[in-house]
């Protein structure tokens, strides 16, 4: 039996489930009796006497920094971290630059501690000067995530996000949007409504704080399409295509401008017509069930164990 022990919320968020809760729970599904998983915010030292491997999620706090100081003195866990956001790369308008920004230096501090790196993007790799010492561990859906066909025709389309997504939409997402907007019959905006030019096309979803709900519903509204502007920048460069992938469970398309770029090459960045549209989305399908499958991806994390055990 393999003691994994996840230092972060005990709940289910946007982090914990992508990151821990779909994949290691798979992992413990696919490898009985082998892994066993505990997910706390509370930092017990005495614990670290029974686990043999400690992960950690976006650590930048002193407390964190002293506990993984403790794993390393103790020497009978391995530490991983697990970073799916370039946080030492945001941008000063981002609304949580203020806070990492000041803590940039724990962050790194943490980062030459680690044994092992799991991130979820290819320029996070670079972002943590990890290579050699860590692996992508994409974010990924199930093969029964995905619909048997596309949505059928009906012009909807959804931009999600709150505050801190809005900068994309004003600073990047304007001309597209005016370029756009008629094209569509029926605009959701899932989490509030950015200020731009609208038609009387546009409803507004209050945001789901439950994120397998949230994603249930993705899969159920048959959308046509997500839109998700970025602006150029290192934390987008290392954003993960979570756009594209809920675009694609729900049977449609991703519109952004970083269509080609690496994670992204499935999207488009013009609009097309629904038959263009329908064979985009059958190759997204593929796409995700080579790249971007979690019953793979569980398999990857369990091999990752494996070897920084034995290592």
């Amino acid at each position: 039996m393999i003691n994994i022990l996840i230092i972060d919320e005990p709940k289910v968020n946007p982090v914990t489930w992508w990151r821990f809760l779909r994949p290691l729970s798979e992992m413990q599904k696919q490898f009985p009796g082998k892994y066993n998983v505990r997910i706390t915010r509370r930092l017990d030292e005495a614990e670290l006497y029974f686990v043999d491997v400690v992960i950690l999620s976006r650590p930048n706090d002193p407390d964190t920094l002293n506990f993984a100081k403790r794993v390393k003195d103790l020497g009978r866990a391995k530490l991983i971290i697990d970073i799916d956001d370039a946080i030492t790369n945001l941008q000063p308008y981002h609304d949580q630059f203020a806070y990492h920004n000041k803590r940039t230096q724990l962050a790194y501090q943490l980062f030459a501690l680690v044994d092992y790196f799991w991130v979820s993007t290819e320029q996070l790799m670079y972002d943590c000067d990890c290579f050699g010492r860590g692996e992508i561990m994409p974010n990924a859906v199930l093969p029964s995530d995905l619909p048997n066909e596309p949505s059928p025709d009906r012009g909807l389309w959804m931009w999600r996000g709150k505050g801190m997504q809005s900068p994309d939409v004003y600073f990047e997402g304007v001309d597209t949007y005016e370029r756009i907007k008629g094209d569509v019959k029926n605009w959701i905006f899932w989490g509030m409504i950015p200020n731009l030019n609208h038609l009387n096309n546009v409803r507004v979803e209050e945001y789901e704080t439950s994120i397998p709900a949230y994603f249930e519903k993705v899969k159920a509204l048959r959308l046509n399409g997500v839109w998700k502007p970025l602006v150029p920048c290192l934390f987008n460069d290392a954003k993960s295509n979570i756009a594209w992938i809920e675009a694609t469970v729900s049977g449609g398309i991703c519109l952004t401008n970083y269509a080609g770029k690496t994670a992204w090459e499935n999207a488009v960045s013009e609009m097309p017509t629904y038959d263009e549209a329908v064979v985009i989305w059958e190759k997204s399908k593929e796409r995700i069930l080579k790249d971007f499958n979690l019953i793979d991806g569980a398999k990857l994390r369990a091999a990752s164990i494996e070897r920084l055990l034995n290592g």
